[in-house]
């Protein structure tokens, strides 16, 4: 297996695993853990001050005076400082305040991760995220809901945070549920964070009304800058409250080469998260989005690609058109083409991938090495049935 190989297929596997949480919000928000994940995982978590940082070696220390225990194993005593193997720098007259998570072992006690804090809430915090139900997603949704914009910064942070990583389902779920009036508050904010701007105007279409569409509207058509990386958060509420016109709108900005890159991948993602939340319903115009993207060599390798992992097949004829097209040149498009056609059940299909090994056989054997690497549970439990399409879409 080439290196070239290997790094796609990891590269493949791991956006597979971040496209089960949050389509809108910033995949980026996928590497950290929560404050919930994180008690989870820890035997030990205190909270305390950073004192005395000194230099010893490469790395220094620094110890943590201990003012509570938040977790510990039954028998454990908690003594008065724990010490970290890093320099931490922290004023003596005011020692900053921080969280610390680790693990209690037979011989020493290991921190491995501490946490400085900007507000003095967090205790409270946790021990009601300590009570929160595990497998009751939407009433731990309602109550990070509620802290979202919380006084202490850190405790509204994690609460954007699980919102960030739970599934599209999840997010839908509960939206419609929220307060409309508290979501245009945090929306309008100048304060509010432009990342968290997507999720706030997705849940504002779920719960708002149609008097929220010039809103979303002003916002698309005259783009602050503080708002174009929400473009497709907007989209998904427009969706829920005038679905006919925002469809269009989307489909005609996805086939626009002269959209940005950036734009267009915001609105794919909210293409994403109506698929993955209601699949049925909007199956036609999830087709026709995709249908524009196709036809454009730099993105058609993203559309070709979820069509694949959805087992929707409804475009096949569309996609094996642009393999010898100049414009679709690139080898990673190619190999997406490749790939779509070497899973897809339909006889045209099958008959180009038969073509294709003959042509290019050491591509072929590549590709379908990494379609047979690939987890089982990458694909839908079942395909869809075929999509009724409009005339002029394939």
């Amino acid at each position: 297996m080439s290196q070239t190989f290997r790094f796609s297929l990891v590269a493949a596997l791991a956006f597979q695993q971040l496209a089960s949480a949050c389509s809108i919000c910033d995949p980026a928000f996928q590497k950290r853990f929560t404050l919930r994940q994180e008690l989870a995982q820890s035997s030990l978590v205190v909270l305390g001050n950073l004192t005395d940082p000194r230099l010893i070696g490469e790395n220094g220390q620094t110890d943590i005076r201990v003012r509570a225990i938040v977790k510990a194993p039954a028998n454990f005593k908690a003594p008065e400082l724990l010490t970290i193997p890093r320099y931490l720098p922290s004023d003596p007259k005011k020692p900053l305040p921080c969280l610390a998570f680790g693990e209690v072992g037979p011989k020493k006690t290991d921190l491995y991760r501490v946490m400085p804090l900007r507000g003095d809430r967090m205790a409270d915090y946790l021990a009601e995220v300590a009570r929160l139900p595990e497998r009751d997603a939407s009433k731990r949704l309602l109550f990070y809901f509620a802290r979202l914009d919380h006084a202490d910064p850190d405790v509204s942070a994690d609460a954007f945070l699980e919102f960030a990583k739970a599934t599209d389902g999840e997010v839908a779920e509960v939206a419609a549920r929220l307060d409309p009036v508290r979501l245009r508050r945090m929306f309008a904010d100048p304060e509010t964070a432009e990342d968290r701007l997507n999720l706030y105007a997705f849940l504002l279409g779920a719960c708002g009304n149609r008097d929220d569409i010039r809103t979303i509207r002003n916002h698309l058509d005259r783009p602050e800058p503080r708002f174009r990386s929400a473009v497709g958060g907007l989209c998904g509420a427009w969706i829920q409250l005038e679905p006919a016109a925002a469809w269009a709108w989307i489909g005609g900005k996805l086939a626009d080469p002269e959209v940005s890159f950036s734009e267009r991948l915001n609105l794919l993602a909210t293409v994403r998260f109506f698929r993955a939340w209601k699949p049925e319903t909007y199956k036609v115009e999830i087709l026709k989005a995709m249908s524009g993207l196709i036809l454009d060599g730099n993105m058609a390798d993203l559309a070709i690609e979820d069509l694949r992992r959805w087992q929707w097949w409804d475009l096949t004829d569309s996609i094996l058109e642009q393999h010898d097209r100049k414009t679709h040149a690139a080898p990673i498009v190619r190999k997406s083409i490749v790939r779509y056609a070497l899973c897809c059940p339909r006889k045209n299909a099958v008959e180009f991938v038969k073509l294709f090994r003959q042509i290019d056989p050491t591509t072929a054997e590549e590709v379908q090495e990494g379609i047979d690497l690939e987890r089982a549970d990458s694909y839908p439990a079942k395909p869809t049935a075929p999509a009724i399409l409009p005339k002029g879409y394939r």
